[in-house]
């Protein structure tokens, strides 16, 4: 598909309720047509049955959902783990909202078929000095290795992320509500001792308040580690 044929077909599809909704959901956002992410997958679809490496070349995204799609390109190509990777690093500094990260995360099915090789390849990016990259990398952590392989290190990495920019202080705090709610004990140790900053950790513990998967008395463990101020 030519971009003009995907402009067209967006367009197409586009809501203007959808539109008003994740504009106040995504203050980060660039512009916002309001086409469902499921209609945007769709149209992945048919540019990966094609020369979907010739859309990526020539596309200029100037909206959301064009962004959006080129991740869902990426994630949905037929292509070995090295090849899409190497276009994952090329989109990275193309993502600027946290919904385009964290949707394109949850495609990257890859992370399942070759664990290692997509752990070695976020590490880095949780010490980058761009907010978005920093996301991305927790963001993959929390979808793909709180595991028994990786929890110990996962909580060590997230204790060392630079948190100064708000979407990365969530992704970190959600992370950590995920490790808490698979491996409370660890969590919990980690989060007595941790190094990050107080809006953080507290943060993290209101998301772990918030799971019903989890126990009143687990909540209650979690709430005796916040820390002073407001969550």
């Amino acid at each position: 598909m030519t971009q003009a044929e995907v402009r067209k077909a967006l367009a197409e599809m586009a809501e203007a309720g959808l539109r008003d909704f994740n504009a106040h959901i995504m203050p980060d956002a660039e512009k916002i047509l309001g086409v469902r992410t499921a209609e945007i997958r769709k149209l992945a679809v048919q540019i990966v049955r094609g020369d979907w490496l010739a859309y990526l070349d020539t596309a200029t995204p100037n909206c959301f959902e064009e962004t959006l799609l080129m991740g869902m390109v990426i994630a949905r190509a037929k292509a070995d783990c090295e090849e899409i990777l190497e276009r994952v690093a090329w989109f990275l500094p193309r993502v600027h909202c946290w919904a385009v990260c964290d949707l394109f995360c949850g495609e990257l099915k890859l992370s399942r078929q070759h664990p290692w090789r997509v752990w070695s390849f976020i590490l880095p990016y949780l010490r980058s000095k761009e907010a978005y990259e920093r996301r991305f990398a927790s963001v993959m952590m929390l979808n793909y290795f709180v595991d028994d392989e990786h929890i110990a290190e996962v909580l060590s990495l997230l204790d060392t992320v630079d948190t100064d920019h708000l979407y990365v202080h969530i992704a970190v705090a959600w992370a950590l509500s995920i490790c808490y709610k698979k491996f409370p004990d660890l969590t919990r140790a980690k989060l007595r001792r941790s190094a990050l900053d107080d809006l953080t950790i507290n943060k993290a513990i209101s998301k772990i308040c918030e799971s019903r998967a989890l126990s009143p008395e687990a909540k209650a463990e979690a709430r005796s580690l916040r820390r002073g101020g407001e969550s």
